[in-house]
């Protein structure tokens, strides 16, 4: 799986305070499922994060990966927060977008009015990225027609697995009319919000099933392997009810 959204980069945000920490993180995201991270640091300039040093810290938290014999992929990301100077924020380019591509996490203030958000998107969207809202639940003021709004602007929607919770109700919807593109931890600390997340992802499959589920948390490539897999089970087992039923009628029509 991969987690699109985690705070683990040591000493940048409101994270991971230590690269030891960042490996204890990585290693229970991995006893949880994860075999690539986005290590989507703070953008936020009212809290004064600016992802600096972000290239040297990645680099040596890589290292210790390494060095550490972790079977686990790191990918560069940010999570951008969109205040009311959000042109200029685009314009900086100080932030990562994931893995070097098209696609950035946004997020928004909680209490943010759909049509400003929408707003926002279609800019975004606009100026050639790819949204994705960040911990789309939190908005307290979205309804579901603004959801599938933001998704028929271009943007995308992710899910904290945490968040499953406080917010089932919602989520529920969402899964019910697909809208959830991507799920994220949105890990931070060991003793907080951390990858304690067994019971809720759970749920997620539970909720989803197998299509889906994968849908929203595995790479493309990982997606295309299981879309391929289930393709030719498929074909198998049409196979063995084609034998099946043959097997059947040979048998009525020697008696």
């Amino acid at each position: 799986m991969i987690d699109i959204h985690c705070h683990i980069l040591q000493e940048i945000d409101d994270g991971s305070t230590s690269i030891e920490e960042s490996l204890e993180l990585l290693k229970g995201g991995e006893k949880l499922g994860f075999k690539t991270f986005v290590l989507t640091a703070h953008y936020h300039r009212e809290r004064g994060y600016f992802c600096e040093g972000y290239n040297e810290k990645f680099q040596r938290l890589r290292e210790r990966v390494l060095e550490e014999g972790l079977n686990i992929e790191l990918l560069r990301g940010s999570e951008i927060f969109l205040d009311e100077n959000y042109r200029e924020i685009l314009e900086t380019f100080k932030w990562e977008s994931i893995d070097g591509s098209k696609n950035i996490l946004v997020e928004v203030s909680p209490l943010e009015i759909p049509e400003v958000t929408l707003k926002k998107i279609e800019v975004i969207v606009k100026r050639g990225y790819v949204p994705i809202l960040a911990h789309c639940e939190r908005y307290i003021n979205f309804k579901l027609r603004d959801y599938r709004a933001i998704k028929k602007l271009g943007g995308y929607l992710q899910v904290n697995i945490g968040s499953m919770g406080k917010k089932k109700s919602l989520i529920k919807e969402l899964i019910k009319y697909e809208l959830i593109d991507f799920l994220g931890s949105d890990v931070h600390r060991i003793r907080g919000r951390n990858y304690e997340l067994q019971r809720e992802l759970k749920i997620f499959r539970k909720l989803m099933g197998r299509d889906y589920f994968n849908r929203v948390t595995l790479k493309k490539e990982k997606r295309d392997e299981e879309k391929e897999s289930s393709l030719i089970e498929w074909f198998i087992n049409m196979w063995k009810g084609l034998f099946r039923r043959d097997r059947l009628r040979g048998n009525i029509e020697s008696s």
